[in-house]
C-alpha cells in the first residue's frame, strides 16, 4: 500500500500538530509514503504574493527552520516504519509553497490519499489508478 499525506503548515514550527496523522499514515503503508507540507512560508516568488515577502523563506537560507521541520516529520514516520520491520520503505517529504504546482506524475501507484487542513484529520481516500 502506497500512500501520500498532503497537510498545511500554519507556522514555520515542527509540526507536532500532524504527529497522529503521520503515525497512521506510515502504519497504513507498506511500499511507499509522500508526506507534502504546503506553507506560504515557501512559496516561490513571494514578491507576486499579496503574503509579505519577508514572511517567506528560502529552503537555503533558513536551513534551520527547514531541518527542524523535515527532522520531526522523517523521524515519526520512519520510527513506524521501523516498527513494521519496514526500514527500506521510502519516505519523502516535500516542503512546498501555495502558488507551487504538484508533479502530475506524483500520484501515479498511490493506493490512499490523506488531507490534513487546519491541524484536522479531513478526509483519506483509495485511489482507483495502479499506473
Amino acid at each position: 500500500m502506497s500512500s501520500i499525506l498532503l497537510a498545511t503548515l500554519p507556522s514555520l514550527a515542527p509540526p507536532h500538530f500532524l504527529e497522529s496523522i503521520i503515525v497512521h499514515a506510515a502504519s497504513h503503508s507498506t511500499t511507499r509514503l509522500i508526506i507534502v507540507l504546503f506553507s506560504r512560508h515557501f512559496n516561490v516568488d513571494a514578491h507576486l504574493d499579496t503574503f509579505s515577502e519577508l514572511q517567506a523563506v528560502s529552503h537555503t537560507q533558513c536551513w534551520d527552520i527547514v531541518q527542524r521541520i523535515l527532522t520531526f516529520t522523517y523521524v515519526q514516520a520512519t520510527k513506524v516504519a521501523w516498527q513494521m520491520n519496514n526500514v527500506l520503505m521510502p519516505i519523502d517529504v516535500l516542503l512546498k509553497g501555495f502558488n507551487e504546482d504538484l508533479d502530475p506524475n506524483l500520484g501515479v501507484g498511490l493506493d490512499i490519499c490523506y488531507r490534513v487542513s487546519g491541524g484536522y484529520h479531513v478526509f483519506s481516500s483509495l485511489f482507483n489508478n495502479k499506473n
